[in-house]
């Protein structure tokens, strides 16, 4: 598996925290405020990568991304029906 080291650390002091993203995305919702810290679309992208993780990891082989989210939901159903722990 191919890896890297980046040789510098990484800065958070840009970083916002979570109450503060919270706090405007109720904002948001409540007052119809726009100033937020991250837009929903903007949470696609982590969740992609966690997918294509997993898709990887079920397939032992490399995953391109954009992922083609149909082949991970095919390969979850199979996951599925061979499961043994099945709810009663």
């Amino acid at each position: 598996m191919e890896h890297w080291e980046t040789g510098r650390p990484i800065k958070y002091e840009n970083m916002k925290n979570h109450q503060e993203v919270t706090e405007k995305f109720l904002d948001s919702i409540l007052n119809g405020n726009v100033d937020l810290i991250a837009h929903g679309h903007e949470g696609l992208n982590p969740v992609m990568l966690a997918n294509a993780i997993m898709l990887s990891s079920f397939e032992e082989r490399a995953v391109k991304l954009p992922m083609d989210g149909d082949a991970y939901e095919k390969k979850l159903q199979e996951l599925i029906a061979a499961s043994k722990n099945k709810k009663g």
